[in-house]
């Protein structure tokens, strides 16, 4: 028997990389969740808010180098439908004061 003691040594540099890579990939699953999720309200409340708040998660997403494409889709989808809501408001507007004339 010999009297060597074990002293846990730190983790390698592979180790650490592995880690790192890791909390990247978790981090990226949970913007791409909540672009997604951000997406989904907007199509129902606010699309002017949730719609750009998804697309910022998406591409916190991608620069995690986890796809979010849904979260994107559906951020241009509510964006899309907030401009054809302001362009209807401002032809009913024009219709309107046009025929009170």
């Amino acid at each position: 028997m010999s009297n060597q003691t074990y002293i846990p040594q730190p983790w390698g540099s592979a180790e650490a990389a592995g880690i790192a890579s890791l909390q990247a990939t978790i981090q990226g699953q949970r913007a791409a969740n909540q672009a997604t999720v951000f997406g989904i309200i907007g199509l129902f409340i606010a699309p002017f808010v949730f719609g750009p708040l998804a697309l910022v998660k998406a591409r916190a997403a991608n620069r995690l180098g986890v796809s979010a494409t849904t979260g994107r889709v559906l951020g241009w989808i509510d964006i899309a439908f907030c401009v054809i809501g302001v362009v209807v408001v401002v032809v009913l507007l024009a219709g309107f004061a046009a025929s009170s004339s």
